[in-house]
């Protein structure tokens, strides 16, 4: 009897630590640099994230920020702030989201991304050409939604 309640008690701990996946890819983030905060969304299996918040949302002459490096001359004129930055992530295992781009409005290039989850405050964000070893990682910062 002694066996059989051991036996339970440690698959149940194992089901409880199973159920602690984890933590979400969806909320809001802040980047590396502190200059934006993106917030984070699935849509269906997919991942997408737009920008909701910039430190510096204007130009020195006070209108918006503009998309002015895009190489699409039609999408130049769209505002930074509320732009979609991340796109098409999947999940591919726990804490990993692959197959995204990110769009680096500095200089107006996609380039493909890979997401991990490193805790629930932290997320290591890789854009990168190619193949995953050539490119760049940010770590990004779990912060409260903006309203």
């Amino acid at each position: 009897m002694k066996k059989i309640f051991t036996l339970l008690a440690a698959t149940l701990i194992t089901v409880v630590s199973y159920a602690q996946t984890t933590p979400s890819l969806e909320g809001t983030w802040l980047t590396e640099s502190g200059k934006a905060k993106i917030k984070i969304v699935k849509i269906g299996d997919v991942y997408n994230g737009a920008i909701v918040w910039l430190k510096e949302p204007l130009r020195p002459d006070g209108k918006a920020k503009l998309d002015d490096k895009n190489p699409d001359s039609k999408l130049r004129s769209r505002a930074i702030l509320g732009m979609n930055l991340l796109s098409g992530f999947k999940k591919i295992s726990e804490g990993k989201y692959e197959d995204g781009k990110i769009y680096n409005a500095e200089n107006g290039k996609l380039y493909s991304c890979v997401i991990k989850i490193k805790s629930d405050k932290l997320i290591d964000v890789r854009g990168y050409v190619g193949i995953s070893l050539i490119g760049e990682t940010q770590v990004w910062y779990r912060v409260a939604d903006v309203k």
